[in-house]
């Protein structure tokens, strides 16, 4: 006896498998599609990855001695080296590549001179205050009979640090936190009186050093000195301009003084050697104590008394420029 095929059961079974085949193979396909689709992600995130360490721009500072101080961004590579207050007598005169420096070379950076790269690592070059050595012997300027130092509280406080080694032949006249306005006015006027009271035989030498007080007045100074030099070179003078000596800016802010940076400081004794110093119809001889002292190191221990503002020096340094300028006259 034939048995009967219930067609209904069949065709139901044959939709299941039909349902089951394209389920699987969907799931197939979508496990496929899911395979690539992960490599490709993988691949886009590797990329970002790529993409972002080419883009990191995180400078690393770090201490004299290795330690790690802080992290600067330099996205747009504009970024400059900070100054830094040491909060003592030490001095850290700019940024180098190499660790444990204590001068300043041509490969370093000072303070205020832009990051050339985006990332990278840089130590403080630190000059110590145990570095920081008066000359054993003040010398003695011999190729002048009569030496003018005029200045602001730079050369008041040089005055002060000599004390009794002060060489019989050097005037000082100075008064603290001046400039041109009071040169103008007092300063010149006091330098005339005593050079025209000396025989003008008498061979003379005025070292002037006036400027962190008045920066941004470059151009009005170079007016005005012209016009000393010319009116004292009557009177056998010879004439001197002692760069505007290095400042710590961050020191400054911290012991919230008037502002002044070594970006100024800088353009300051451009102008001064460009239009007064140089060229056939110079003026004024340049005595350039300043990229010494950010080379070699100088302190700001005002008085020697722990007072580190970043414009005042201590009386090494005050003695080592001082030094520095009576042997430039003897040679």
């Amino acid at each position: 006896m034939k048995q009967k095929i219930n067609y209904k059961y069949v065709c139901l079974l044959m939709m299941l498998i039909t349902v089951c085949l394209f389920g699987c193979s969907q799931t197939v396909m979508a496990a496929a599609d899911d395979s690539i689709t992960c490599g490709l992600s993988k691949e886009s995130r590797s990329s970002a990855v790529v993409q972002k360490s080419r883009h990191t721009s995180n400078v690393k500072l770090y201490k004299c001695d290795g330690s790690y101080w802080k992290t600067i961004k330099n996205t747009n590579g504009r970024a400059v080296f900070p100054a830094v207050d040491s909060k003592s007598s030490n001095m850290v005169l700019g940024w180098s590549r190499t660790r444990g420096k204590h001068t300043l070379s041509a490969s370093d950076y000072k303070a205020g001179a832009r990051i050339p790269s985006k990332n990278g690592r840089y130590y403080m070059v630190l000059f110590k205050a145990s570095m920081d050595r008066a000359p054993s012997v003040i010398t003695r300027p011999t190729k002048f009979d009569r030496v003018y130092m005029v200045g602001d509280s730079r050369t008041v406080d040089t005055k002060r640090a000599l004390g009794s080694s002060i060489p019989s032949n050097v005037t000082f006249i100075a008064k603290g936190g001046q400039g041109l306005a009071w040169f103008k006015c007092e300063g010149y006027p006091s330098l005339i009186r005593s050079v025209s009271k000396r025989p003008r035989s008498e061979r003379k030498a005025v070292i002037i050093n006036l400027g962190v007080n008045d920066l941004n007045n470059s151009k009005a100074y170079v007016t005005y000195m012209r016009k000393v030099s010319a009116a004292l070179k009557r009177y056998n003078c010879r004439m001197y301009y002692l760069s505007v000596n290095p400042v710590n800016s961050a020191m400054i802010a911290d012991s919230e003084a008037r502002p002044r940076t070594e970006a100024q400081v800088s353009a300051f004794n451009k102008v001064i050697y460009q239009k007064l110093c140089s060229g056939k119809n110079r003026s004024f001889t340049y005595i350039n104590t300043c990229t010494r002292l950010q080379k070699y190191g100088w302190s700001s221990n005002r008085h020697n008394a722990g007072i580190h503002d970043g414009l005042h020096y201590s009386d090494q340094t005050y003695l080592r420029i001082f030094n520095y300028c009576m042997k430039y006259l003897n040679s």
